[in-house]
């Protein structure tokens, strides 16, 4: 099936995906559209966020796990260069912790990659009608809790699990549980991932 939009503007889309048929094929099924052009297709997501220093496009469609790793926490960056660009997350699976993070990030459309590519097409086209909505950095800190937001700014300010423990009057064996379940929620694998999060959330500002 094709669509055409005439007289419509053509709207610019960018595909991260790190499996190469995958991205054809969403390459491929995006530029039989009528008014819809890929404008840069990406392996890996650094890449990605280097490309919107300088350039810009209406619709992200982002595999969240590249290289079997979860790149989240990339969304409110690249949004902090391009607030108004909508995004369209892709997957094999969405787990409950996935899940509940993606719905404090402002996300325009979910699609699972085990449904057909039609499929694909009716939720980009939805997209694409949606009125643009600037995102809000902050939006991302509601994945946590108010006690987990007190915990990431002192870990993100530098504090040791010690220091913090002390700071807090509770146990490192409790913040060391709640650093655990921040990291998860955060998609952060060490501390420097973190820190990014936090500055990119206005969590912290150095």
């Amino acid at each position: 099936m094709h669509y055409f939009f005439l007289g419509a503007m053509t709207t610019k889309v960018v595909i991260v995906d790190d499996h190469e048929v995958i991205l054809s094929a969403l390459k491929e099924q995006i530029e039989s559209l009528g008014d819809f052009n890929v404008v840069s297709t990406f392996l890996e997501v650094n890449s990605c966020l280097g490309w919107f220093e300088t350039n810009d496009a209406d619709i992200l469609v982002l595999d969240i796990y590249i290289a079997s790793n979860c790149i989240l926490n990339s969304i409110p960056k690249i949004r902090k260069i391009r607030p108004n660009l909508k995004v369209i997350l892709i997957s094999g699976h969405f787990s409950d912790t996935i899940s509940k993070y993606i719905s404090s990030l402002q996300i325009q459309g979910i699609w699972e990659k085990l449904q057909n590519l039609e499929s694909f097409t009716k939720l980009l086209l939805e997209v694409a009608k949606m009125p643009e909505n600037p995102f809000d950095s902050r939006l991302a800190l509601a994945i946590l809790t108010p006690r987990e937001e007190e915990i990431c700014i002192l870990l993100a300010q530098g504090h040791s699990v010690k220091k913090v423990a002390k700071t807090l009057n509770v146990s490192e064996k409790t913040i060391d549980a709640h650093k655990s379940n921040i990291m998860s929620k955060i998609g952060a694998k060490n501390q420097n991932e973190l820190v990014k999060w936090s500055l990119s959330c206005g969590l912290i500002i150095l």
